[in-house]
This record gives C-alpha cells, sequence and structure tokens, in this order.
C-alpha cells in the first residue's frame, strides 16, 4: 500500500507538470488510484 501511494504522489508531482503525458501512465496512475480507494474502503 506504501509504494502504491508513493507512485501515486510522484506521477502527480513530476509527471502533471508536463504538458503530455503518455497514455500508458495515465493507466498506471488511475489503476493505483483506485487500488487505494478500494483499500480504503475494505479497512
Amino acid at each position: 500500500m506504501v509504494l502504491e501511494l508513493s507512485n501515486t504522489m510522484r506521477y502527480l508531482i513530476y509527471e502533471t507538470e508536463q504538458k503530455m503525458v503518455p497514455v500508458v501512465k495515465e493507466q498506471y496512475f488511475i489503476r493505483n488510484y483506485l487500488d487505494l480507494g478500494k483499500t480504503r474502503l475494505l479497512s
């Protein structure tokens, strides 16, 4: 869970400064975000 959170934070800090982000990175971010949400709701 900590790794997923750190990946999400890293994406928000570094990737959102760019004008364009590859779709693969967007999909990875969304998947991590949803997994974190599921973990939060199930805890």
